[in-house]
């Protein structure tokens, strides 16, 4: 049984907006460049930037929004996108945070297994399959099922170790090194995103079945993703389409969290 993937309830009104919004977002994207390819990956960019803050950020469902505020940015930009790259992140997530459920099967970790080695061959890096490992040792950590954890961990090195011997790293990502002005964004965001993840406290949450989700695994999650988007930003190609999902991620789950914990507070009391 495959236990990361989450049902799309379109009756529920913000699975509603969103997908509404994506699918507005692709036919502006059309009529603006009338390349079908890139307009319908506009589309599901969007989307999916949506369905990473939701995993970052479940306690608070609108941050999404604000996240595919920030990633309609792509509208204006040559869109290249791999979003097969940002799916895995996705993935990841749930297996971080446990949103799906604290056990996860063998179909769950071939899944990851696969998805990791696929993107790591074609795009000849071995920056996935590093993800995964950490992912696995964050795992560890955070599940009740140690044992087979373990082994999952244990695996992914051997798999990790000999992939990395083959192909290695890429160098340093021509995205940050193209203009200073991206480089400078993305470090203060980071920043600023590790200083409220640590101090945030709505994190608890109800996770698909009604179980309660503890915020360690919350936090786990988070603090997962921004070491996956440093080592994919600064050691591996990323799309500028990936950049700026990632980075809108990042910005509305911090912007949203610190208006609704902080700036809202404060104005409510004056």
């Amino acid at each position: 049984m495959f236990t990361l993937g989450r049902k799309i309830d379109i009756h529920y009104p913000t699975n509603r907006w969103i997908s509404i919004i994506a699918i507005l977002v692709t036919g502006v994207s059309y009529f603006l460049t009338g390349d079908l390819s890139i307009s319908w990956k506009t589309g599901v960019g969007i989307f999916l930037t949506w369905a990473l803050t939701r995993e970052l950020d479940p306690k608070r469902e609108y941050a999404a929004f604000a996240s595919a505020f920030f990633a309609l940015s792509s509208l204006f930009v040559a869109f290249k996108v791999d979003l097969m790259a940002i799916f895995f992140l996705l993935l990841m997530l749930r297996f971080s945070n446990k949103i799906t459920g604290d056990k996860n099967t063998i179909l769950d970790m071939a899944t990851l297994v696969g998805l990791a080695a696929a993107l790591s061959y074609s795009r000849q890096t071995s920056v996935y399959l590093l993800l995964l490992l950490i992912g696995s040792f964050f795992n560890v950590r955070n599940t009740n099922d140690k044992k087979m954890n373990i082994m999952f961990l244990l695996f992914t090195a051997v798999i990790f170790a000999g992939q990395f011997f083959v192909i290695g790293f890429y160098g340093l990502s021509q995205v940050l090194l193209a203009k200073d002005r991206i480089m400078i964004l993305f470090i203060v965001s980071l920043a600023s995103y590790l200083v409220f993840v640590l101090i945030d406290k709505e994190k608890s949450t109800l996770g698909d079945y009604g179980e309660i989700v503890e915020a360690q695994k919350i936090l786990n999650a988070q603090l997962y993703f921004a070491i996956a988007i440093s080592l994919l930003m600064f050691i591996s190609e990323v799309p500028i389409g990936n950049a700026i999902v990632y980075l809108s991620s990042m910005l509305g789950y911090l912007i949203y969290g610190v208006m609704t914990s902080f700036i809202f507070p404060l104005l409510s009391n004056n």
